[in-house]
């Protein structure tokens, strides 16, 4: 799965890459960079997607909240229900679509055949040594998959609305599986999220594309286009006790 991403500021400019340490700290002390930080499920971020006068960029929760969930219910009350996880509670994430199963399922199949796609432009993602068989030494270990150049992740968005017409717009990245990214397998991570060269992302957000040719774009990403580093776990930081590589992406004002 795609448990967290580190987004761009910019993605317009295309300029934005990583910042060699020393740099970004002189860049810092000059007030002239600003750290992007990871977004995590539940977290607000942007994402970009097809409107009447072209691609505009929306806020929405990572984690999609499917349109007919809890309608009856506040917007806070109906977080709470879906995020809950209590044995007798309804909640549930779905911050990821699996491609081979979306289709069948009522959270994102009417979206998707609604044409209801999205990108988000981004420097890198993490994700968590979890196979089944993973050996004992890998999990629980966390890992920053970086892109040789910018590039983005794709999924779906939805927009729930309750019956006092409160509204909230969300979204899901859409992952494949990972079989066949030796990156992927060696950090026995059993999902990839669909990432798509700029080139493409006009073609997947056009309303003119079908969800048939869509689907024919949900592909493995290859392994020699991405890097990795082991993220060091800190306790005392935020986001699950971890911090990000060194070299963090920054983006200049």
């Amino acid at each position: 799965m795609c448990y967290s991403f580190t987004p761009i500021a910019d993605p317009d400019s295309g300029n934005i890459t990583w910042i060699p340490p020393k740099v970004r700290i002189q860049l810092e002390r000059e007030g002239k960079v600003r750290k992007i930080e990871p977004r995590f499920p539940g977290d607000i971020a942007e994402f970009w997607r097809w409107v009447k006068d072209g691609i505009e960029s929306r806020q929405g929760r990572f984690d999609l909240v499917p349109r007919f969930f809890k309608t009856h219910l506040s917007l806070s009350a109906m977080l709470a229900e879906k995020n809950s996880r209590r044995k007798d509670s309804e909640g549930f994430s779905s911050h990821n679509a699996r491609s081979e199963s979306m289709l069948q399922k009522p959270t994102w199949k009417g979206p998707w055949r609604e044409r209801k796609r999205m990108v988000i432009p981004i420097s890198e993602f993490r994700e968590r040594a979890n196979a089944e068989d993973a050996p004992i030494g890998f999990k629980g270990r966390e890992f920053a998959i970086r892109l040789d150049s910018q590039k983005n992740l794709a999924g779906i968005y939805d927009r729930w609305e309750n019956e006092t017409g409160e509204v909230m717009e969300s979204f899901g990245i859409i992952t494949v599986p990972s079989k066949g990214n030796a990156l992927l397998e060696s950090i026995w991570h059993p999902r990839c999220p669909l990432i798509l060269d700029n080139e493409e992302v006009e073609r997947w957000l056009d309303p003119e594309t079908t969800p048939e040719q869509a689907l024919r774009m949900v592909k493995l990403y290859p392994s020699d286009k991405m890097t990795l580093k082991e993220i060091i776990k800190d306790r005392s930081a935020g986001n699950g006790g971890s911090t990000g590589p060194e070299d963090q992406q920054l983006s200049l004002f």
